[in-house]
Formats: structure tokens, C-alpha cells, sequence
């Protein structure tokens, strides 16, 4: 049994591992509701969605959802909402492959006349979102953060976290792609793990190396890092054959973590 994980800095907080949720949600489709989880709760909040939308004003399909009565979102966004939903109008306008807080284009006066706000979103138990989108075959991919009204509005420094997350949507997706034509062609699945730009470490439950792609070895293995790089990898080593880190504490969790994906 193995486990992989994306270098990342070691922190326990930020887009790092929310990033990494979705990464392995694209090779355990399982996964997804852990991944929308973790996205939510970077957002500060308790609901998240990630669906696919027709540009041609046709109903959201592929939805993934977390926090939302998914029958609610079923009889309602899915069938009538949608079409006239204010937030869906600011991402048309708007670029793909950036986050909206659409706290800063819908005012609380149009919230107060909105069919959709006071029907449905409102009655839904949130009041803010944070929106973007990205191409995905002939439509949008919509992925969202939602706040209840008491959990405050967003701001600027909680955008730019889950603007980082969207940006490695399409990378996510593209894996997500090559890994189920892998199930019929299997060395596709290391061909998408090698493309990925993000470091990407394979190990058993003993943290001996299984495989690493090539960002991984461009990281870990290359010429020496400028300073400014330098400090997010320092503590990661390769030992034997062994991934490891320089920190004794942080060594143990992280050989326990492993042993508990891998046994899982």
C-alpha cells in the first residue's frame, strides 16, 4: 500500500493542503466532498460547491457539494434557481480563472429585491460568496465558498487563498481526465503525475521513495534554490532512498500520517 503527498511548506493552515485535497480527489473520486470540506473551511465557512455549467444557460451538471442539502440544490438551483442567479451574471461578465467576492457587486439593496437571494439562497442559511470559473470542455466550471450572514464577509487575504486554489483547478481536472483513461491504459497514470508542476512525492508506509515526478526532482534534486525558494524545501531530505525532514517532531507526525494513509 502507498501514499502520496505534494511538497508544500509545512504549514498546517492555508491553500497547501486544501490544494492537495483536490489533487487527490482527481485520482479518488471519493475524495471530492474531503477536498469541497477543506475548501470550505479555508473560506471561513461551511458550504462549497464545484459544478459544471453550460455557457448556453442549460442546467449545472457534475455537481460536487458540501454543506448544502443536496436535494435543495437538486429541486431548486438546479432547476429554476440557476438561471436567474445574480452571481452567475458577475462571473459572465467577469474573467475566468479569478475568484469574485460578490459581496462587492451585488448590493444589499438588490439582495433585499432578489427572487433568488430571498427564495432560495437566503432560506439556504448563507449570505456571501466568494465565485470563480474555469474552462472545462464547452462550459464553465463554477467553484464556490459560501458564508452564513454571521459568519461575516470576506476579505482580501481569504480571496487570494481561494484564488489559489482555482488556479490549479484545470491542473486538477487535467489529472482527474488522464487518470480515468488510465484505468484502461495504466502508464498514463504516472505520464499525468509526471506532467503535474506541482512537486509530487510517492512512498510506502515506510517513507521509502516509490516515485517522484519531475517537478519533485527539479525541487529536491536540482541545483541549489535561490534564497527566496530555499526556505519552503530546506526541511525536506531524501535519505537512503527515504523521504524525511530535518525536524525530529515534525518527522514522527509525518511518518504516522503516512502510516495511517497507507493502512487506510
Amino acid at each position: 500500500m502507498t501514499g502520496f503527498f505534494t511538497v508544500c511548506t509545512m504549514e498546517e493552515e492555508g491553500a497547501d493542503p486544501v490544494i492537495a485535497a483536490f489533487y487527490r480527489a482527481a485520482l479518488e473520486p471519493g475524495q471530492w466532498h474531503a477536498a469541497l470540506r477543506a475548501f470550505a473551511r479555508l473560506a471561513g465557512g461551511d458550504v462549497a460547491c464545484c459544478f459544471l455549467k453550460a455557457e448556453a444557460g442549460l442546467a449545472p451538471s457534475r455537481a460536487h457539494i458540501c454543506g448544502l442539502d443536496e436535494q435543495a440544490w437538486e429541486d431548486g438551483y438546479r432547476r429554476y434557481y440557476h438561471a436567474i442567479d445574480p452571481g452567475y451574471t458577475v462571473l459572465k461578465q467577469g474573467m475566468p480563472g479569478r475568484m469574485y467576492l460578490m459581496q462587492d457587486y451585488i448590493s444589499a439593496r438588490a439582495v433585499a429585491r432578489s427572487e433568488y437571494f430571498q427564495d432560495f439562497y437566503l432560506r439556504a442559511g448563507v449570505r456571501y460568496s466568494c465565485s470563480g470559473t474555469i474552462r472545462d470542455g464547452g462550459g464553465l466550471t463554477i467553484l464556490s465558498a459560501h458564508r452564513a450572514a454571521g459568519q461575516g464577509r470576506y476579505d482580501g487575504r481569504t480571496r487570494l487563498q481561494l484564488q489559489r486554489v482555482l488556479e490549479h483547478l484545470p491542473n486538477v481536472f487535467r489529472l482527474r481526465d488522464t487518470a480515468q483513461q488510465a484505468q484502461v491504459h495504466g502508464a498514463l497514470a504516472w505520464a499525468a503525475l509526471d506532467e503535474l508542476p506541482r512537486a509530487i512525492l510517492l512512498v510506502d508506509a515506510c517513507l521509502q521513495l516509490v516515485f517522484m515526478n519531475q517537478a519533485a526532482q527539479r525541487l529536491l534534486c536540482g541545483p541549489p534554490l535561490a534564497p527566496s525558494l530555499a526556505s519552503a524545501t530546506a526541511a525536506i531530505v531524501l535519505r537512503g532512498g527515504k523521504v524525511g525532514v530535518r525536524a525530529t517532531a515534525v518527522q514522527q507526525r509525518l511518518a504516522q500520517r503516512v502510516r495511517q494513509v497507507c493502512a487506510g
